[in-house]
């Protein structure tokens, strides 16, 4: 009988062991669970999409017409400087390149300290490069990174056609490139204000600072007679650059499994 009894408060452990185990993992999973998807096409060739999940995280997807860089950011203006960026793309090769940078008043990115942005996949096929990345709505780095709110921010975006970024030549290869910044909240789940994307204004960067866009509008930027002040330390940008070392540009690797 006390053996009978022994048995049956082992067993009765063991279930409600494993179920506690489950009903934890289930909360891991509600932690995560998407809240809402949305996606604007900045440009004709520029595509992004944002999914916001419950645990204060939101990834992005970007498909771009190009076989060159992405750079992607927000901001709290429609200028570049002050924006929180990665800039990203696929090498020749094949291997995948991601870095979390910002802008300081410069036409130069710095790299973070921290790399904050989470590079989840990359793939260039057909002429189009896809990246998708992650981060925190908020990533306690207020140095560099923009805490992602309940308000209007503005999505800053840039690409180049074919060429992939050398570690000691963007400001060349950013005055080379279609550019613009586009206003939207975020945080506003589908069916709230429209953002619209369907006007893109050109103009020259010789002109002065270009004024912020209303939320009707999105503006974009023709960088082909703009040259900024190169710093000191360049590199030939005649040929097609090597991929760099992993001392050379912080990246993350790439997963293979599909978006």
């Amino acid at each position: 009988m006390q053996t009978t009894i022994f048995v049956s408060v082992i067993l009765l452990n063991i279930i409600l062991g494993v179920h506690s185990r489950n009903l934890k993992n289930s909360q891991q999973l509600a932690e995560h669970r998407l809240n809402f998807k949305r996606s604007l096409q900045l440009s004709p060739k520029y595509h992004v999409e944002w999914e916001v999940f419950s645990d204060d995280s939101i990834t992005f997807t970007v498909q771009v017409e190009t076989t060159g860089w992405i750079a992607f950011g927000i901001s709290e203006t429609a200028q570049t400087a002050s924006s929180d960026v990665i800039t990203g793309g696929v090498w020749k090769n094949g291997t995948t390149y991601f870095t979390d940078c910002h802008f300081k008043y410069s036409a130069l990115p710095l790299v973070d300290l921290v790399q904050d942005w989470i590079l989840l996949y990359g793939s260039e096929a057909n002429g189009i490069t896809t990246l998708k990345f992650s981060r925190k709505l908020d990533t306690k780095d207020p140095g560099t990174d923009v805490v992602i709110r309940d308000k209007y921010l503005y999505l800053t975006w840039a690409f180049h056609v074919s060429s992939d970024i050398p570690t000691a030549s963007y400001p060349h290869y950013f005055t080379e490139a279609g550019r613009g910044a586009t206003r939207v909240n975020l945080l506003e789940p589908p069916g709230g204000p429209p953002t619209s994307t369907a006007s893109f204004e050109t103009e020259s960067t010789s002109t002065a600072t270009p004024e912020v866009p209303t939320s009707a509008e999105t503006t974009t930027e023709s960088t082909s007679t703009a040259t900024p002040e190169v710093p000191t330390t360049t590199t030939d940008s005649s040929s097609e650059p090597e991929p760099p070392s992993t001392t050379d540009l912080p990246s993350s690797s790439t997963p293979s499994d599909p978006i």
